[in-house]
């Protein structure tokens, strides 16, 4: 029983004293898009969340889930607006070929152009404008939410290093025996 507890107390003295030799500094994390990246393995939402809930003696987390929206409503105006582009401009040109044919079919035989034709044409260059349009607003949404989540981890970064220059208090073996050992 004593050798027992003798070794069970050397476990605990030995965990304690290995505390000294471990790493203080923290984990630093980066932003990549709306993702949070921390010593290069990406967190979850929820780990991320979890991250910023505590940060200096504020709940972020739901201003990170807010920025993280802005930026992917961002990101599919931005994709939504290109593919609504790339649609409308071939089609604006077709139909602008079909009109200048009946254009030309309309003034050698003296009929006039179906409006269907100007209809078709006035159809794509909108959706062609307004694709344009929609991937213009996008793409500054993007990058202001993007923006805003780079400097969220890099004040986390800052407030963290800060918290890691405090000096430690741990229980610990020393020269005499055991003791309290402060590292700084």
């Amino acid at each position: 029983m004593k050798r027992l507890l003798l070794a069970v107390f050397a476990l605990v003295i030995a965990a304690t004293a290995s505390a000294q030799y471990v790493s203080s500094t923290p984990a630093q994390i980066e932003a990549r898009g709306s993702k949070i990246f921390s010593n290069g393995e990406k967190l979850t939402v929820n780990q991320a969340v979890a991250l910023f809930s505590d940060f200096a003696g504020q709940d972020r987390g739901k201003e990170y889930l807010r920025n993280r929206a802005g930026y992917k409503t961002g990101v599919g105006l931005s994709v939504g607006g290109a593919t609504l582009f790339a649609i409308g401009a071939p089609s604006a040109v077709i139909a602008t070929a079909f009109a200048i044919g009946h254009g030309v079919y309309a003034g050698f035989s003296g009929t006039e152009v179906p409006t269907e034709v100007e209809v078709a044409i006035y159809g794509t260059y909108g959706a062609t404008l307004a694709g344009a349009l929609i991937m213009l607003a996008g793409i500054p949404t993007a990058s202001v939410y993007q923006h805003r989540i780079k400097k969220m981890s890099k004040e986390y970064n800052a407030l963290s290093a800060k918290d890691s220059e405090k000096p430690v208090l741990t229980f610990a073996p020393a020269k005499s025996g055991i003791g309290i050992t402060m590292s700084f």
